[in-house]
């Protein structure tokens, strides 16, 4: 548990942080439909509401619902890797202090970018969730 710095998500109110992941597929292959239907400029609306509908209920947005307040944890269809083991995410060159877990940004950076920029989701970035300058270590905040 910790309070997110001044200006971001929650700020001076407790969160909890989930470490690890629910690696959905239905969602990640839904974020794969989006990103394809995108590029060939086709409405994703269907693949976009499965998503909203998804996110009250995944793992952290239930366990924020019980605690009554914000919950940092990694988005449907993401999945999480150990910090400094390079096969697990060959991309990331982001140096994360402390050593903990990150969302793959190898695997995941534009499903994040997605889930910011499409549905509006904020990402903890300061304090021990230092990393991307957009997405910090990639883990989001849930029920809010």
């Amino acid at each position: 548990m910790g309070k997110p710095a001044e200006g971001e998500e929650s700020a001076g109110r407790e969160v909890v942080c989930v470490w690890g992941c629910d690696a959905d597929n239905e969602a990640l292959r839904l974020l794969q439909e989006i990103r394809q239907k995108h590029a060939k400029k086709q409405n994703a609306e269907a693949e976009k509401n499965l998503i909203r509908v998804k996110l009250p209920d995944n793992y952290a947005a239930r366990l924020a619902k019980a605690m009554g307040f914000p919950v940092l944890g990694a988005l449907p269809g993401t999945g999480a890797v150990h910090d400094g083991v390079t096969k697990e995410d060959p991309n990331n060159t982001i140096p994360f202090q402390p050593r903990t877990m990150h969302v793959s940004f190898t695997a995941h950076r534009g499903h994040m970018e997605m889930y910011r920029e499409l549905f509006g989701i904020k990402f903890a970035k300061t304090g021990a969730f230092k990393g991307d300058q957009q997405l910090g270590r990639g883990y989001a905040f849930c029920g809010r």
